[in-house]
């Protein structure tokens, strides 16, 4: 542990200045995009857009918990101290520990400059333990009669150490010489019960679960517990934390449980105590290095903080401030997050597996909606790490989120044994575990997995529509984070390919660091362009013509459409055929029209309106041939090109237009296709271009801006003729 001291620079007036527009701009875009989702018309399957509704507010709700925090960032370093004070430093040993680590930590206590005494609270009364103490002249004390975990521990040594100031470290963190001189003037105060510090890893880089775990405290460990001074809320953590022994005295000393430190810090501040947060990195220590350790700790904290939730809070929440009450009820949310997740899961597959849909939103508007809202929680979040303690510390914290992604089921394991009263006993994170996660703990990620798969196969093979394609590409996401989860777990060779892999990609990230630097010195201008251009897209969206109905209820990824017509009159038809096809789930109904070269020949208008009446979509098929004789000459082509139809192309526009309603139009026009000659194939195609442009201005100029235009491949006479396979794919390749 180096001796050096880092401490994060206070904001500036400028700087919260900037930070509050961003948290403006930001509360704005959280505003338009719950309008924009909780509009009626875009409901899709009710069942699925609420479960969607449910994550998003829960991300909307996360966003703004933590810009409430920062929206008061604030450190005011302590005064000089005017008088000495008598400090105890305990640190706690239990069996199986690693005894250098404790040997490491002993022996720094000891080199801390300002007067104290050193305490080792030694559960397991190891002789050895006993023998280093003596040694280094550290004060030795165990117990026989073991109760409430680590806070039984420290409350044991409390009876026999007599200082002023009590000062816990846990026994992996290695504390620098100046760490008392420089949060003991903060004691001057005398309303002030604890002090917290940074809690810093010297481990982070040793795995990639170190990484994560230690990228998803960096924000909480710095803006956030920055702010928490004004709140007069500063959480006391398990380690690090300084305490006045008066005010440990008032409450009986550490409260136990799960999450200890919460709970003690919950009591103080009942009792009328406050905390202080001093962002300065003045011990290192270890963050859990495999998943195993990882979970045991996850576990712990959702459980016991869950647990200070239903039991704790209701019985002191008369005793908080309104701030306190507000930080203690939402604390536990964060654990909320594997319920989310799952629903999260459970969204694409579903929508996969049954061909429904939550949203009924075109693309455009969904970014309008959601594009401001993803950039200002992206640009506030970097703007903030200016106040996390050190560079390597800041960046996008890819690896914490990812991880914290596949602890989704232990999350919700914590809040289940919470609600069923079933106890977890207080295990220290491990020190030193190597072992890998045993297979059974890796099941859930691994079924998450697998059902993905499986959801995506199964709506491929029923239907292909970008609505498919999106839900697909949302599961598979689900399996690369599971897949990235199962690697990390310890079942990986570390010679393997995959770690080659992720090696290679960790030495090549001059990109992503260059980004982050970029976003962060530049969020204050790209928060003023995003909102420009999301007013600008918002301004020319509402310009567009509405060419789509309201959403129909039976209209998810897998349509179901059937005809009318035939011999039989189309009103006649759909007056016999629409109740059953409804019952069907049918959604569109298509009906033909032969083009009629004077125009007499148009759509039944009564059979539109009762397909329309109906609840489903009518679809025109229009078929039209210069020679129905000769369907595979290109002269309906050239004479559609060259305007020999327009007056009936256009009397049946004008039709359409005076129907004022959507309607699906699929013009029919037979083309030759030929495998062989490469010319022909290609002239044909341009002249098809050409007669679908002049339908389409015709169309245009007649008002029929509702008509919504369906193209397929050329139909001929003959499919085994004119569609061999590599034509077929050169036409489809047509783009208009």
């Amino acid at each position: 542990m180096e001796d050096k001291i880092i401490t994060t620079a206070a904001p500036t007036a400028s700087e919260r200045k900037s930070l509050r527009l961003m948290i403006f701009i930001g509360v704005f875009a959280v505003g338009f995009f719950l309008y924009s989702m909780l509009q009626r018309s875009n409901i899709s399957y009710f069942p699925l857009y609420v479960l969607l509704m449910i994550t998003l507010f829960y991300y909307v709700f996360k966003f703004l918990h933590e810009w409430y925090h920062y929206f008061s960032i604030s450190y005011h370093p302590p005064p000089a101290a005017t008088r000495s004070y008598t400090v105890d430093i305990f640190t706690t040993f239990c069996a199986g520990e690693p005894f250098d680590m404790l040997e490491e930590t002993l022996t720094a206590m000891q080199k801390i400059r300002y007067p104290h005494t050193s305490w080792c609270c030694d559960e397991a009364d190891d002789p050895q333990v006993k023998a280093l103490c003596a040694r280094l002249g550290v004060q030795h004390v165990t117990r026989t009669i073991k109760k409430d975990a680590k806070a039984g521990n420290i409350n044991n040594a409390l009876q026999y150490a007599t200082g002023e100031i009590c000062l816990v470290l846990d026994p992996d963190h290695v504390p620098v010489p100046g760490i008392i001189d420089e949060i003991i003037g903060y004691f001057e105060d005398p309303g002030i019960g604890f002090v917290q510090i940074v809690q810093a890893y010297y481990n982070q880089t040793e795995t990639m679960v170190a990484k994560g775990a230690a990228q998803q405290t960096y924000q909480f460990y710095g803006p956030v517990m920055m702010t928490m001074n004004t709140y007069g809320t500063a959480q006391a953590i398990g380690a690090n934390c300084t305490f006045r022994r008066a005010a440990l005295d008032s409450i009986g000393g550490h409260a136990s449980g799960l999450a200890e430190d919460m709970h003690t810090a919950m009591q103080m501040h009942a009792k009328g105590w406050r905390s202080v947060y001093h962002p300065a990195i003045l011990t290192r220590g270890l963050v859990p290095a495999t998943m195993s350790s990882y979970y045991k700790q996850q576990l712990k904290w959702s459980r016991g903080t869950w647990e200070l939730f239903l039991m704790v809070f209701p019985k002191l929440f008369s005793k908080f401030t309104w701030r306190q009450r507000l930080h203690y009820f939402t604390l536990p949310f964060h654990y909320l997050s594997g319920l989310i997740f799952l629903i999260n899961f459970l969204i694409p597959v579903v929508s996969l597996c049954t061909g429904y849909i939550p949203l009924q939103m075109d693309i455009l508007s969904f970014m309008l909606a959601a594009f401001p809202l993803f950039c200002m929680g992206m640009f506030i979040r970097h703007y903030v790490q200016k106040w996390v303690a050190e560079e390597t510390e800041r960046g996008f914290h890819v690896v914490g989120g990812i991880l914290q992604i596949g602890t989704w089921w232990i999350h919700s394991v914590g809040l289940v044994y919470t609600l069923f009263r079933k106890k977890v006993p207080y295990i220290p994170t491990p020190k030193n575990d190597h072992d890998s996660l045993p297979l059974r703990l890796s099941m859930p990620n691994i079924l998450v997995a697998l059902i993905s798969f499986a959801a995506i196969v199964y709506g491929f093979w029923h239907d292909y529509t970008p609505y498919t394609v999106f839900m697909a590409v949302l599961a598979f996401m689900q399996i690369v984070f599971m897949v990235f989860i199962f690697s990390i777990s310890g079942y990986v060779r570390e010679n393997s390919k995959l770690n080659h892999i992720a090696t290679k990609i960790k030495e090549k990230n001059g990109l992503i660091i260059r980004t982050h630097g970029f976003v962060r010195k530049y969020s204050v201008p790209l928060s003023i362009a995003v909102i420009i251009f999301f007013v600008f897209g918002y301004i020319e969206k509402q310009r567009l013509p509405a060419y789509l109905p309201k959403p129909l209820p039976q209209l998810q990824v897998f349509y179901r459409g059937n005809s009318i017509g035939g011999e039989e009159p189309a009103t006649e038809a759909a007056t016999r055929l629409l109740p059953a096809m409804l019952r069907n789930d049918i959604s569109i109904v298509s009906m033909m029209v032969a083009h009629n070269a004077d125009g007499s020949s148009l759509p039944d208008t009564a059979a539109i309106k009762k397909i329309s009446a109906s609840g489903a979509l009518p679809l025109l098929q229009w078929s039209i041939s210069a020679n129905p004789a000769r369907q595979g000459d290109t002269a309906t082509l050239q004479a559609i090109a060259a305007g020999q139809f327009d007056s009936s192309i256009y009397k049946l526009a004008r039709h359409l237009a005076d129907l004022q309603q959507p309607i699906f139009f699929q013009p029919m026009i037979p083309v030759p296709l030929s495998d062989s000659d490469v010319a022909v194939t290609q002239r044909t195609r341009t002249q098809y271009l050409q007669a679908w442009q002049q339908l389409h201005s015709l169309f245009a100029a007649a008002g029929a801006n509702q008509v919504i235009w369906v193209w397929s491949i050329p139909p001929t006479d003959s499919i085994a003729q004119y569609f061999p396979g590599s034509a077929m794919a050169d036409w489809a390749a047509v783009q208009f």
